[in-house]
Parts: C-alpha cells; sequence; structure tokens
C-alpha cells in the first residue's frame, strides 16, 4: 500500500491540476486510512504492508518494495495521518 502525508498528496494532486472535489476525496481518504482499511480487510495485515512514499525518495521506495515482494523480512510501518494533521493547525480538511 503506498502511502503520503495528506499535506504533500494534497500538493501533489495540486500540480498535477486535479479539480477540488477529487484532491479533498483523495486527501481526506488518505487521512482516514480508507484504502488501507480496504486491503486489511480483503487480504488480512499479514499480506498488507505500508510504504511511506512522502518520506524516501523513489530509489528507496523501490528497494523497500523489491524486499517486501521478495519476502525479506521489513519492518512493519504505521502511520497515523489522522493525528498528524489534527496537530497542523493550518489542515483545512479537520475544520468545519
Amino acid at each position: 500500500m503506498l502511502r503520503s502525508d495528506p499535506r504533500i498528496l494534497e500538493k501533489r494532486l495540486r500540480n498535477r491540476g486535479w479539480n477540488e472535489k477529487k484532491i479533498q476525496e483523495n486527501v481526506l481518504a488518505e487521512i482516514l486510512d480508507i484504502c488501507l482499511s480496504e486491503a486489511i480487510d480483503e487480504y488480512g495485515t499479514q499480506r498488507v504492508e505500508q510504504l511511506i512514499t512522502s518520506r524516501s525518495d523513489i530509489e528507496d521506495c523501490v528497494r523497500f518494495a523489491k524486499r517486501i515482494l521478495s519476502h525479506q523480512k521489513t519492518k512493519k510501518v504505521a502511520v497515523d495521518w489522522l493525528s498528524e494533521v489534527a496537530l497542523d493547525t493550518s489542515s483545512k480538511y479537520l475544520r468545519r
């Protein structure tokens, strides 16, 4: 499962010219772990790995993905974007 800091994801999608509704939908899905939850429901926690793309360069991501695919032991990664974004007072996604 490729993951990204929602604040970085928002910038990436804006730079790609996505409309506001799709940006908001994707950022909120990342904050709330929607895709991760669906993957775990479908495949279980033993078969789902998280790769945080916003904290690594492309080469590191590729190396980590190759280790996962070759069944080498990897450190399980977990991230709580909701808590991180909640601490960010500038986040417009958690304000009403």
